[in-house]
């Protein structure tokens, strides 16, 4: 028997061989090239070598063998060392970077015990606030383990990082997501907090990120080059307002985001699209943090609540949220039928209550702690003032159990709900996928109010 094929299934053959070959050209997964990855490298080694210096005066500092002064003056040069190659950092190992490089000069609790246990403040930030203080002289020997200890941490990335593979397109998210950094933490002195060093230390990480940028942009194409000069324009205008205007009290930080910042996180982003590189959303259909596609770190549309939640995309989304929040006004959620999520949380007052505790479910009663505002809560790592919630969802269950809140049960707002024909629609128009009655149960309650409660994010102000 012979088998004939029809001129338009050759047709379609051919174009399912050759579509995915153009759309590999249109978006290429390139390797990072060999003169990018070798300043990389270079700077890898830098921020070594500065480092270990950094242990050996600390060492020196505490046998008084040299003044706090050159103390000082080695930890800025490793600081600006780091600034370099902290977006990479940042981008590869941001555990490890939290943890022992440069995370945040305050207590934190490990976010992978189910039981809290809290950890000591260490790395870069822990170093610049105690060396610039007048404790320094009687932390000599906490200084000099810090060091060592900052040693250690950055020798295992470092044994990483040379052999790690870099591409171009992880080159670009790090660095907008260092732009996002630099004025969140650089300029406003969060990141530096003894020496008040941040105008220097974002001048610093900007010449690095126009430095690789530079060999982005010769390789443009002649309809791309009027987008590689307004970039590197844009470079060098923050870097010159960075010098001229360097006292930290007076910088103006509204103006440095509007002309350079936002522009540059927009530039950025033109530039990835002018060169025909992919974009992490042809590499996954995982989840991002962040929408890489937003123009501007005030967006909208900037991060990405399904990220931090387990609530998953639904063609029923809208109907849900929608759901989700009249169950947030409903007082039937409670014991007594007189109290909602709402009389906690007012939409007037940022989802607070304004009170020094909020009230209870009887007269003159009150709970522990005042309602934290739920304006970008989703984002949280951990939820109520003691954090006790891990995850978004969980939140409802603490409210329904508490004596003092909602003193009720989940069966007994179950009956209440199933009760109710018009609550019994809404549920099954949002969850039709739910076909064992009833559609009204703990997974479906719960993920409702949770899609209301991720839609109340705020970047801008009023």
């Amino acid at each position: 028997m012979k088998y004939r094929i029809h001129k338009q299934t050759w047709v379609i053959l051919l174009a399912g061989l050759i579509l995915p070959a153009l759309l590999h050209l249109a978006f290429r997964p390139v390797s990072t090239n060999e003169t990018i990855r070798a300043i990389l490298l270079e700077d890898a080694d830098v921020f070594q070598e500065q480092v270990a210096e950094l242990e050996k005066v600390a060492q020196a500092y505490v046998q008084q063998e040299v003044a706090l002064d050159e103390l000082q003056n080695q930890l800025a040069a490793t600081r600006l060392a780091y600034k370099r190659l902290e977006y990479l950092m940042e981008y590869y190992y941001p555990t490890a970077v939290k943890g022992g490089i440069n995370g945040a000069p305050l207590y934190h609790l490990d976010p992978y015990m189910p039981r809290p246990v809290i950890h000591e403040p260490n790395g870069l930030q822990s170093l610049d606030e105690l060396v610039f203080s007048e404790e320094a002289p009687e932390e000599r020997e906490h200084i000099a383990s810090l060091c060592e200890e900052l040693k250690g941490a950055y020798a295992n990335i470092q044994r990483d990082f040379k052999g790690h593979p870099m591409l171009d397109r992880e080159v670009f998210e790090a660095s907008r997501l260092q732009l996002v950094r630099l004025f969140t933490l650089g300029v406003t002195g969060f990141d530096t907090p003894g020496s008040l060093n941040g105008l220097a230390e974002s001048r610093r990480s900007l010449q690095s990120l126009q430095e690789i940028m530079a060999i982005y942009i010769r390789q443009l194409q002649d309809e791309g080059k009027e987008l590689g000069v307004e970039v590197d324009r844009l470079f060098s205008g923050a870097i010159g307002y960075l010098e001229r205007e360097n006292d930290f009290n007076s910088f103006d930080r509204l103006y440095f985001l509007k002309a350079f910042i936002d522009p540059l996180f927009g530039g950025l982003l033109d530039l990835h699209r002018a060169l025909h590189l992919e974009t992490v959303y042809e590499t996954t259909n995982l989840e991002q943090s962040w929408n890489y596609n937003s123009r501007s770190i005030f967006d909208e549309d900037f991060l990405n609540p399904y990220y931090y939640t387990k609530v998953v995309r639904s063609p029923n989304d809208e109907k849900r949220k929608l759901l989700g929040q009249r169950l947030f006004y409903e007082t039937r959620l409670s014991g007594n039928q007189t109290r909602s999520c709402a009389s906690c949380h007012h939409p007037d007052k940022a989802f607070t209550d304004g009170m020094a505790k909020s009230a209870g479910n009887k007269q003159g009663e009150f709970v522990d702690r005042n309602a934290p505002s739920l304006i970008n809560a989703v984002f949280s790592m951990r939820f109520f003032w003691d954090m006790r919630a891990f995850r978004f969802e969980d939140q409802m269950e603490h409210v329904i159990i508490s004596h003092k809140e909602f003193n009720t049960s989940y069966e007994a707002i179950f009956r209440k709900l199933r009760a109710d024909e018009e609550y019994q629609r809404l549920f099954a128009e949002a969850y039709p996928e739910v076909k064992d009655y009833p559609a009204i149960n703990r997974s479906t309650l719960s993920d409702a109010l949770s899609r209301y409660l991720m839609s109340l994010v705020a970047f801008n102000s009023p």
